[in-house]
């Protein structure tokens, strides 16, 4: 007995040998998970600037990165806009005084490449010329694998957060605080708000938020407000946009898109051109003193080419 026992002993450390490696694999792959699930804590205190008001339905929060290397600061809060990218969007809930979304990363090209810092960025985005602002992020919040097809998700938690470059994170007292900023969208962008919605619709992002798009036309409120549109009612002033041809031989032509005299000094209008929907390319913007439009001038040759307008408060 004495020497089966003994035999046996090593076949048993063999198979939990064997067990503990198998555990320690699916512990170490779920790293690399590319769904990502980032929240904050439910039922927590998250204030305002002031310290005393508590965070409500306007706020929305983003989970992104900035472009070309771009480093964010307190003191360049009116480039943030121009360099961010955001992977996901989603609403806070005043009643339960949370945020909570999930997302699939699918590339890790620039700017979510490995490794490399996320951000989750909140802001009040009907207040205009003070809006309230936090940004955060971790140590912890890196880019994982894209689309590897592991089952584990990455978790990133607001009470994580080691830095804040902006507002507040994990006070004494609360869990966020945002800050105010002088953003330059100055009272004309506020009048529009207040002209187009009303007080509920203000206190609704997804209403009134300048990305978002309520009469499902395909320009969202920022474009709206540039080119004159109504955000209540499908119209055509994005259709307004002229097209001229310039050149026969080189396919050249220009495209005009209307701007308001309002938006004419806060917003930027840029156009992108791209030949496989991946990489993007700016195309030179034309401004002609005393008119109330932007020009695009465009020669594409025997390329095929993609284009798309985007807008963004300078």
């Amino acid at each position: 007995m004495g020497t089966l026992n003994n035999a046996s002993f090593p076949m048993t450390g063999i198979r939990l040998f064997v067990l503990f490696l198998v555990c320690l694999s699916g512990v170490s792959t779920g790293a690399f998970a590319s769904q990502i699930n980032w929240r904050s804590s439910i039922a927590a205190t998250n204030l305002t600037s002031d310290g005393t008001t508590l965070m409500n339905g306007s706020f929305e929060f983003q989970l992104g990165s900035f472009t070309n290397g771009f480093l964010p600061t307190a003191e360049n809060v009116s480039e943030w806009d121009g360099h961010w990218q955001a992977l996901d969007t989603t609403a806070y809930n005043q009643t339960t005084r949370f945020f909570s979304s999930s997302v699939l990363l699918t590339t890790n090209a620039s700017p979510f490449a490995l490794g490399t810092s996320g951000y989750i960025w909140g802001r009040n985005k009907i207040q205009g010329a003070d809006n309230e602002w936090i940004l955060m992020r971790s140590v912890r919040w890196r880019w994982p694998v894209a689309n590897n097809g592991v089952a584990f998700p990455v978790e990133w938690e607001v009470d994580e957060s080691t830095i804040a470059i902006l507002g507040e994170a994990n006070g004494a007292n609360f869990q966020m605080k945002s800050a105010r900023v002088e953003t330059g969208n100055s009272n004309a962008a506020d009048d529009w708000l207040a002209a187009h919605f009303t007080a509920a619709q203000l206190a609704d992002p997804s209403v009134s938020g300048w990305d978002a798009d309520p009469d499902k036309d395909g320009s969202h409120n920022l474009l709206e407000f540039t080119t004159g549109g109504d955000p209540l009612k499908i119209d055509s002033e994005i259709s307004a946009t002229t097209w001229s041809q310039t050149n026969p031989a080189t396919k050249g032509f220009t495209l005009k898109l209307p701007v308001t005299p309002a938006a004419r000094d806060l917003v930027a209008v840029k156009m992108q051109f791209s030949t496989t929907l991946k990489v993007w390319l700016p195309l030179p913007a034309q401004e002609t003193p005393g008119e109330n439009s932007v020009s695009f001038s465009v020669t594409p040759g025997n390329a095929s080419l993609y284009y798309r307008l985007a807008v963004a408060f300078k």
